[in-house]
């Protein structure tokens, strides 16, 4: 009997030692984690260019005075991840009340167009929608975004076989300097890219566009595309020898006409 209620005893007490330890352990936490030396009152942002200092504040979701202790900086990082324009962040805490923060922005390297235009970076990634695109330079218009977006990532990815091309196709455009401003790039999963001017259609196929910008570019310095006819041409260059001259189709019908 005696043991029994020394051991009720013992378990009274341990109980009445947890419960005072813990009350003691949350106010000893809550005293610290809102002491001003851990309330976050500035926010020091290192790498945005696209992005403003009050779209990266909105993005992190943190109320000014708010501790530290509250937050994970993983969780916050990923946060500012979850932002399209942002493809890496990091988060750390300088004691004492600043949290620093450096992102690395996606950069636009063209802007993909079919029902609606998008940006891509140069990892292939389909991040945004572009409203007022500003990469007028490089536009790229499809019959089908399925034709070239896989769904994954933000709002997808470039096929990688499409990115390639696509690539190496700016590269020979901007190393032959072709004129910027006088056409427009188009791609069918048919025919590959095509050069799109106002008087006639080049056809460049999927690869070999060293050469085939070359051709573009000297049908454009004489005047070829810019001369005056009544209807519009299609050329395709994807042969050696000799380019394939046709009329254009207009609504499923072939103009006809001379040269």
């Amino acid at each position: 009997m005696n043991q029994n209620k020394g051991f009720l005893f013992l378990v009274i007490t341990c109980l009445a030692l947890c419960s005072v330890a813990s009350f003691l352990g949350i106010r000893i936490y809550n005293a610290l984690s809102t002491a001003s030396p851990w309330r976050i009152q500035r926010i020091d942002i290192k790498g945005n260019k696209h992005l403003s200092r009050s779209e990266i504040y909105d993005a992190l979701g943190i109320p000014q005075g708010a501790s530290i202790w509250w937050y994970s900086l993983p969780d916050l990082a990923q946060r500012l991840e979850n932002h399209p324009w942002i493809r890496e962040a990091f988060v750390r805490w300088d004691f004492p009340q600043v949290l620093s923060v450096e992102v690395l922005e996606r950069q636009p390297f063209v802007t993909l167009c079919c029902n609606e235009c998008y940006y891509i970076d140069n990892f292939g990634a389909v991040f945004d929608k572009c409203n007022e695109c500003y990469l007028s330079s490089r536009v790229v218009k499809v019959e089908q975004c399925n034709d070239v977006v896989i769904g994954q990532g933000k709002i997808g990815y470039l096929r990688s076989e499409f990115l390639q091309r696509l690539s190496s196709l700016l590269r020979a455009v901007a190393e032959n300097r072709f004129p910027a401003g006088s056409y427009a790039l188009n791609y069918s999963a048919e025919r590959g890219f095509l050069i799109d001017t106002e008087n006639i259609q080049i056809v460049l196929g999927f690869e070999d566009f060293d050469r085939r910008i070359k051709i573009a570019k000297r049908i454009m310095q004489r005047n070829l595309i810019n001369s005056e006819r009544d209807i519009k041409l299609e050329l395709d260059i994807r042969y050696r020898r000799k380019a394939y001259v046709r009329p254009c189709l207009t609504d499923g019908k072939e103009k006809h006409g001379t040269r």
